[in-house]
């Protein structure tokens, strides 16, 4: 880096005639010839009350000279002739008859496109299209009725019961179930969970060990609990007719059933515990 040089009045004054004369030398020129910094030159020139000049200013006179071997008129000269030479005998891309923007191929695809454009508008602003687009958006009217409808949200709660009813694997412990196991166990009551008779299809919740007692844990929902179902769907109703086969084949093997609905298992827990009771004192 050049060092910040101390130049005297007169030196200044020099600078900014020759900074400001016909030749119009440039600040890092004026810089290399005095041997210091571009921003002194710069502080000098603003010092004695001069403007510095614009890039148009500055290349008005030497960049934009006759003479000028990059920007001058010579060398446009010079570059259009080596431009001709390089395409002597070549017809231009845009008057070109195979590729251009004006050759037979050219227009054929642009015709097919704007056809094919044409088309497109024409069948969209139709009126096959548009009670197409009508009917379609009355379809999803119905779909979304449907859907926010109390018989869509049953089939729902349907789908969902029957795939934990068809579980193929062990079955997971429902709130009610889990009570019903803390109940038991605080009462010392030994049992056996998911008790299946003999020729019956089915496992019942509970079985009190070495009696012939079995419990079922009934969801307020799947079993329609009457506090709460006054009406009943396809799946309850099937599910209640089940739950009648299964009394009467537990009936046939000599065993008694007991029912505890999810309601009272959850918020009535002392009148199910004391039901209970009096079975173990049986």
């Amino acid at each position: 880096m050049p060092q910040n040089k101390k130049f005297t009045k007169e030196q200044e004054l020099q600078i900014c005639n020759e900074y400001f004369s016909e030749e119009k030398p440039g600040i890092i020129t004026l810089a290399k010839k005095r041997g210091c910094h571009f921003a002194t030159i710069n502080s000098i020139i603003e010092r004695n009350g001069f403007k510095l000049r614009t890039c148009s200013e500055a290349r008005k006179g030497k960049f934009v000279g006759e003479n000028h071997p990059m920007f001058g008129k010579q060398h446009k000269k010079e570059s259009k002739e080596k431009m001709s030479k390089s395409h002597e005998g070549k017809i231009p891309w845009n008057k070109d008859i195979k590729t251009g923007p004006h050759s037979e191929i050219t227009k054929k695809k642009m015709s097919k496109s704007r056809l094919k454009r044409k088309k497109i508008l024409g069948f969209l602003n139709s009126k096959e299209t548009r009670e197409k687009l009508s009917k379609g958006r009355l379809e999803r009217k119905k779909i979304l009725g449907f859907i926010n409808s109390e018989e869509a949200k049953q089939k729902m709660r349907e789908k969902r019961l029957l795939k934990i009813q068809n579980h193929p694997g062990p079955y997971k412990n429902t709130k009610p179930e889990l009570k019903m196991k803390e109940i038991l166990n605080e009462l010392n009551i030994s049992f056996e969970h998911q008790y299946r008779i003999e020729g019956i299809n089915h496992n019942f919740d509970f079985h009190i060990c070495n009696t012939n007692i079995l419990i079922e844990v009934d969801g307020d929902y799947w079993h329609s609990n009457p506090k709460k179902y006054s009406t009943l769907y396809g799946r309850q109703i099937k599910q209640k007719e089940k739950d009648l086969i299964n009394e009467q084949l537990a009936k046939k093997a000599e065993f008694i059933l007991l029912r505890f609905w999810e309601d009272d298992i959850l918020r009535n827990t002392e009148e199910v515990r004391n039901e209970i009771k009096k079975l173990k004192e049986v």
